[in-house]
């Protein structure tokens, strides 16, 4: 400080003057002001010439300071009204480096403020680009759809064009209406096929995002015809796992579950990938086909990926996945509500509304199996009423499904089966909730006596288990069955065929086959067993507190 005081001029005696005012404080070569407060003063009072004088000065100060150069370039940027390559390298340098160690926020802001001093439009609209994808990377989707729209006037080349597709439409997904940006990103994809895989790939990427997100199956199935047609362009062989998990998206929907050696490539090849975004694809597709096995190592390393790189889309994405997994794959309930929470209060500080629905539908789901009746009404209502708003059908059933389960753990069955039905039947978007609600519409449906439902819900549920239903189906499956079935004794088998199956992974889905054999061996007379199936129950329902 005192280096710059010499360069710009400032006269001993000013510096006196101030010591003796007790407002700055002189210590080898540093200054302190005392209070930040009066520093903002001092600086606040100058006039601009005074303030880019002072800048200039700073910069001049740290030329042949290394370790200081990312300060240096913004006191150039500060001192520089007209455009100026000198500064705009300095700038260009300075994101780089912050992009490095994971600072994309300030790398989109050095790009931005390069931009305004660059010398023509070309340079330019790329540099607002390269800031929108910084700041897009960074989840701070307002700043990165600003840069991209500005970016979009002055830019020609398709690879710029792919950056402003890909932040605009991440921006729709995250916070906005998901598919208004698809057809943008379909077209960026095809259009730099020829010029660059990975970012035609990174197109796609979204794109899927944008079409899942929906629950929209042709959508998707149109993304995966788009990366089958780009790869067949010569890919390297790591975007076929890639591509193998963009298709997966829209077959598994479709009920056509990939073959466990595509999988196991997939997860291998995943395991070694650095990049956060395309690890954390692979693991959603895993997680979809209900391979916790492969899908939560596969999720961790996506979040420690994206945590350390600065990755805040994919990180709120990653920690959202994991109360998801935690709430449906694995029942750790306590696990999932702190998850969720987690991954709640970071999706609304990055303003990421639509993938805070899923962490609200998580807390619903999990505070309406623990009886917590308000709170599951709350963030149930929260998660419908920004779904229904951005047109998001999955989160409608996910949250429709939470009040259902609350409905059937209070015994409400009438209301348990109109929201289930909804559920099941739902045209709002194609999820797998639709599938994992029939188990419980016919539950709900066998207690409140309306057996025709409950058949026609138990003809559905094997159809998708025999299908591509994931092994804890099966034991649901043989539940259902055991339910139904005309004869005593058959309905005994099915129940122990459901308990040989084994859900232990599953202690919510344990403890209600105990409960429901426990019920039927007490209709049978059969009280010692049906209170050793009753007790191991009400223990499990107690260790994950599931109250009702």
């Amino acid at each position: 400080v005192t280096r710059a005081a010499e360069l710009s001029g400032v006269r001993r005696h000013a510096l006196d003057a101030a010591e003796q005012a007790v407002l700055v404080s002189i210590h080898g070569n540093q200054l302190e002001f005392r209070h930040p407060l009066v520093r903002s003063a001092v600086y606040e009072a100058a006039t601009s010439r005074e303030r880019r004088a002072a800048h200039r000065a700073l910069a001049e100060a740290l030329a042949e300071d290394d370790e200081h150069a990312d300060r240096r370039a913004w006191h150039l940027a500060a001192a520089t009204l007209e455009p100026d390559e000198a500064t705009v390298q300095a700038l260009e340098e300075a994101a780089e480096r912050a992009a490095g160690r994971g600072g994309q926020m300030a790398a989109a802001k050095a790009l931005s403020r390069a931009a305004e001093l660059s010398v023509d439009s070309e340079a330019r609209g790329r540099r607002l680009a390269y800031a929108a994808r910084a700041a897009r990377i960074a989840a701070a989707d307002e700043y990165a759809r600003t840069l991209a729209n500005q970016a979009d006037a002055l830019v020609d080349d398709p690879l710029l064009r792919a950056e402003i597709a890909c932040a605009i439409g991440a921006a729709e997904v995250r916070r906005g209406r998901p598919l208004e940006g698809f057809p943008r990103l379909i077209q960026a994809a095809r259009e730099v096929a020829s010029l660059d895989l990975q970012k035609a790939v990174e197109a796609l990427v979204w794109a899927n995002a944008a079409a899942f997100t929906v629950g929209n199956v042709e959508a998707l199935a149109e993304v995966s015809k788009a990366a089958d047609e780009i790869v067949f362009l010569g890919g390297e062989d790591e975007l076929m796992h890639v591509v193998r998990a963009l298709g997966a998206f829209a077959r598994t929907l479709e009920g056509r579950m990939p073959g466990a050696d595509e999988r196991e490539e997939s997860f291998v090849w995943a395991s070694s990938s650095d990049d956060p975004e395309l690890v954390y694809l692979v693991s959603a597709a895993l997680g979809l086909m209900g391979d916790d096995q492969r899908f939560g190592p596969l999720l961790d390393r996506a979040v420690s990926l994206a945590r350390a790189r600065g990755e805040l889309g994919t990180l709120v994405q990653g920690l959202t996945a994991r109360a998801l997994r935690h709430a449906f794959l694995q029942h750790r309930f306590d696990a999932a509500a702190r998850a969720g929470e987690e991954s709640l209060r970071f999706a609304r500080e990055l303003g990421a509304v639509n993938i805070a629905t899923i962490s609200l539908c998580v807390l619903g789901y999990v505070a309406a199996i623990r009886g917590n009746d308000e709170e599951a009404r709350r963030h149930a209502g929260e998660a419908l009423e920004v779904a229904e708003a951005n047109g998001i059908g999955p989160r409608v059933v996910f949250a429709l499904y939470a009040l259902g389960m609350l409905d059937l753990g209070r015994g409400q069955w009438a209301e348990s089966i109109e929201r289930l039905q909804d559920v099941v039947n739902s045209r709002e978007g194609h999820t797998l909730i639709e599938k994992w609600a029939l188990p419980d519409l016919v539950e709900a449906a066998v207690r409140a006596g309306q057996l025709g439902e409950a058949h026609e819900a138990l003809s559905s549920f094997e159809e998708w288990a025999a299908a591509s239903g994931p092994p804890w189906a099966q034991a649901r499956l043989a539940c259902c069955r055991a339910l139904l079935a005309d004869d005593g004794e058959l309905s005994t088998a099915h129940f122990e065929e459901a308990l040989q199956i084994g859900v232990d992974e599953r202690p919510f889905d344990l403890g209600r086959i105990q409960l429901l054999y426990g019920e039927h061996l007490r209709r049978k007379r059969r009280r010692k067993d049906a209170r050793v199936q009753l007790r191991a129950a009400l223990e499990g329902f107690e260790r994950i507190k599931a109250e009702p």
